[in-house]
């Protein structure tokens, strides 16, 4: 059981620095970024429009830690 709700409202700059390190090694190359595009077409673009699987904290955990479609488990 993870405590989701916890998770996020423990959130703080250190946090979205981190997450902004991980996104940039691992996610940028096929989600890209605001001012480029990634190099998987199917992949949604960094910032814009919702996910297939969900845009909530608990779909994107699910996302992440189970994959979804051509994305890999992280």
């Amino acid at each position: 059981h993870v405590d989701h709700a916890g998770l996020i409202r423990g959130l703080d700059q250190e946090a979205f620095g981190r997450g902004e390190a991980i996104y940039n090694r691992l996610c940028v190359n096929c989600h890209g970024t605001i001012e480029e595009p990634g190099s998987l077409p199917t992949s949604l673009r960094f910032a814009s429009g919702t996910f297939k699987n969900g845009n909530g904290p608990y779909a994107m955990y699910q996302t992440l830690t189970h994959g979804f479609g051509l994305m890999t488990a992280q």
